[in-house]
This record gives C-alpha cells, structure tokens and sequence, in this order.
C-alpha cells in the first residue's frame, strides 16, 4: 500500500485540467503557450479546486503556496496536438482533477 506524500509546493503559474480521454489514451490538455514545457502533474484530492489554489497566491511574492497530499507526482514534457498542448497520464487519473506546474528537470538525481 501506497501512502500519502505530504508536499509543500510554490509555483509561478498553473493549469488545474481534468484527465479526459482521447481513444484509449488518458490525456490532459493544456494551452498551446504550455508546449515544450517540463512539467509536474500531481492528482489533487476532491477538497482541492482551483478557487482553492487562487486564494493561495502571494502578491507580494508573487507566487502561489499550497500544501497538498497525493499518493504520487509524474513529470512530463508537454507535447504539441494540433492547436494545443497535450500529456499522457496513468489511465488510473482517468476524472481526475490535476495540478500542473512548470518544473525544473534534474538529471542524475
């Protein structure tokens, strides 16, 4: 059994996307600006929306602060699909609301 990862996370700008279905494939669809990005994408609890994660911006240091628990965080690069941005998740999210933000990619870590 899995447990829960409590994160502590601060980000710039977000994309709050449910995963929806494309054939098969579980997707999340993002705005075309978002393409060629690396990002994190972690499943939110039903009690998370995105008026939830909006009253969490500091203006002052212009950024948002949100403490979240997920049972897991994938990292992707978001793709071009046309007119928009596109990544494929675990066909578990299938419904699922997720939180996407801009991340660094470290390597050998």
């Amino acid at each position: 059994m899995i447990n829960n990862i409590k994160m502590n996370i601060r980000f710039k700008d977000y994309q709050f996307k449910r995963v929806k279905t494309m054939g098969n494939n579980p997707v999340i669809y993002l705005p075309k600006t978002w393409v060629g990005k690396y990002v994190s994408i972690i499943p939110m609890p039903i009690n998370i929306s995105d008026r939830l994660i909006d009253k969490c911006y500091d203006p002052q240091l212009e950024w948002y602060e949100l403490t979240v628990e997920s049972k897991c965080i994938i990292n992707k690069t978001v793709t071009e699909g046309g007119k928009i941005g596109r990544v494929y998740v675990p066909k578990e999210w299938i419904g699922l609301d997720c939180l996407i933000i801009e991340s660094p990619k470290l390597e050998n870590f």
